[in-house]
């Protein structure tokens, strides 16, 4: 799960570095061409989607071995950060 969260971090860098040269690409000084950023940009996104919904398939894991008893895990009242992570 670290390494899932160090490439989750490392892609959220990516996207604030391509979200900084598109006001450049828009002026016209950037090497970059505006679709290309977008296309980039596109990629991360994704990747940062991809990432956050195994992030939250481990912590589901994680969850249901600590408590393995059913009425732990869908009791959000019990432990109000399942809700976030369950759902």
């Amino acid at each position: 799960m670290k390494q899932l969260q160090k490439q989750l971090e490392e892609s959220y860098q990516e996207l604030s570095v391509l979200n900084n040269e598109i006001p450049k690409a828009l002026m016209g000084n950037s090497a970059f061409k505006p679709e290309l950023l977008n296309s980039l940009i596109e990629q991360r996104n994704s990747d940062i989607n991809t990432r956050n919904a195994e992030i939250t398939m481990l912590e589901q894991i994680v969850i249901e071995e600590k408590y393995p008893n059913k009425m732990y895990r869908d009791d959000t009242k019990l432990n109000p950060c399942l809700a976030r992570i369950l759902r």
